[in-house]
Order: C-alpha cells, then structure tokens, then sequence
C-alpha cells in the first residue's frame, strides 16, 4: 500500500486546494450566481442570494474595471452557467481527491476536459456572431 503524505507537507497541493476553495466558495457561487440572478445590473431587486453586499462589489468592479461584466453577453452567461454547473461540483471532488491523494487520473481527464469547453465558446461566439 501507498503511503499517504500528510496535506500540510504537500506545498503545492495546498495552493491547489486553496484555489479550489476560493473558486468554490466565492466565484462560482457568490459572483457568478449574480451574473445568472441579474440580467439587468442597471436596474434590478435584490435577490435572496447573493447577498447585497456581494452583489453591489461585483457591479463597482464591473462599471470601474470590467464592462463584460455588466454587458453580459451570451457567450459570458454561457461560461459562468459552466462554471456553476460543472466547476463547482469539479472543486469539491479535487479537494477530496488532493487532500486524500486519491483519483489522480480522474483529476487530471477531468480538469483537461472541462478546461476546453470555455475557449471553443468564446471562439465561436466571435467567429460567428462578431
């Protein structure tokens, strides 16, 4: 049997886990669910979720550093309901699979084949669509 490192010794594996927490607990269900609950952030009510304040953050960053934010093409709304549907569930396996050690090739397939999905729709929606 395979000795288990513990996931304090393992460096890089801890920064992975991290990333996979931020993206789990704050994008993909915080700022991406308000890009999904608001179709219009000029005028709009606030939903149950997110909460206001996340909600009134991700829309100052969008008007003074981000207008895609605001705009919200299809293509953007395309990429963040991906996001909320496959990338979520994605985080919570990886880190069960980087904190035991387990389904290294199923980390692997999986992060390579979801990867691909963002780019082809962005590239599609400026090849045809302008």
């Amino acid at each position: 049997m395979v000795e288990t490192i513990p996931l304090s010794q393992r460096r890089l594996d801890v920064i992975i886990v991290a990333f996979f927490l931020i993206n789990l607990l704050f994008v993909s269900y915080f700022i991406d669910t308000e890009q999904l609950v608001i179709a219009n952030p000029a005028h709009f009510t606030y939903p149950i979720w997110p909460p206001g304040p996340v909600i009134d953050a991700v829309h100052w960053w969008g008007y003074n550093f981000d207008p895609l934010l605001i705009a919200r093409p299809v293509f953007f709304k395309v990429t963040i309901w991906l996001d909320n549907l496959l990338y979520g569930p994605f985080y919570l396996i990886a880190i069960y699979a980087y904190i035991l050690q387990e389904w290294t090739p199923i980390k692997f397939r999986f992060s390579l084949s979801s990867d691909e999905a963002e780019p082809r729709i962005v590239i599609h929606e400026f090849s045809c669509c302008g």
